[in-house]
């Protein structure tokens, strides 16, 4: 499987990056801000986007999941964040994201999240569905 990441954070792309080489996964790509992501993602044709929230330049990650699901419909998109509140996993859904994985618990989730999304299930981190039965409800 082929993956694009994409963080604003060096370290946080080469550490993601060695914990899905280790666990089988080819990193195809990478990129640090929105632009470069659509140009990624349309230069290697991943399997998945692994995204951030927060990235460099002027379009966010919700803003770049949008741009993503219109160019590449079928492109599952995990959501790999540091906040853990419900808003900006909500937002991230409502624009095409698969799945929601907190940075907190990402080491022990990754692996999951990212086979739950590849079958077609939506992910989300415990901590973020364990904070409101509606969120759960509107999207599972």
């Amino acid at each position: 499987m082929k993956i694009v990441i994409v963080d604003d954070h060096p370290v946080v792309r080469k550490g993601l990056k060695t914990i899905l080489e280790e666990n089988g996964y080819n990193i195809c790509g990478e990129a640090e801000d929105g632009n470069t992501a659509v140009k990624t993602v349309a230069d290697t044709e991943p399997d998945l986007v692994i995204v951030d929230i927060e990235l460099k330049g002027n379009v966010n990650g919700i803003e770049l999941i949008a741009a993503l699901k219109t160019r590449f419909n079928r492109l599952p998109i995990l959501v790999m964040s540091m906040d853990d509140g419900t808003l900006y996993a909500e937002r991230s859904i409502q624009a095409g994201a698969k799945g929601y994985v907190t940075k907190a618990e990402a080491s022990d989730n990754i692996i999951n999240a990212i086979e739950t999304v590849m079958s077609g299930k939506l992910f989300l981190s415990r901590s973020i569905s364990d904070k409101t039965s509606r969120f759960k409800s509107s999207f599972v």
